[in-house]
């Protein structure tokens, strides 16, 4: 697994604290995606930072358009979405921002 190097210290702080070596916990238990981890962390870190309720898999899309707009190579973004091809990656995660699209009309001449 690749870490950004942003968060990496997060995430090491993360693990420092864990009383189970894992960087998520409930009730000092390892956790899994079942209902308490939706019900307990992950919708109430959603209502926190103000961000309407949407599954964990939602962000497998931001992250691939995030990648892909700024400008990760297709070879190495199929890789770190776990995909045997770039096809899979840009035709079901790769989002088309109306920005994004404009920015791209407008350097026609």
């Amino acid at each position: 697994m690749f870490i950004h190097p942003y968060i990496k210290d997060i995430l090491m702080d993360l693990a420092i604290e864990s009383k189970t070596g894992y960087i998520i916990e409930y009730e000092e238990k390892p956790i899994s995606y079942d209902k308490i981890f939706y019900d307990k962390i992950y919708y109430p870190a959603l209502e926190k930072a103000g961000i309407s309720r949407k599954i964990p898999y939602t962000c497998r899309y931001t992250f691939a358009t995030i990648a892909h707009q700024s400008g990760v190579d297709d070879k190495a973004l199929q890789k770190l979405m776990g995909h045997t091809n770039f096809n899979i990656t840009a035709n079901s995660y790769i989002q088309d921002l109306d920005e994004f699209i404009y920015s791209e009309l407008v350097k026609i001449k």
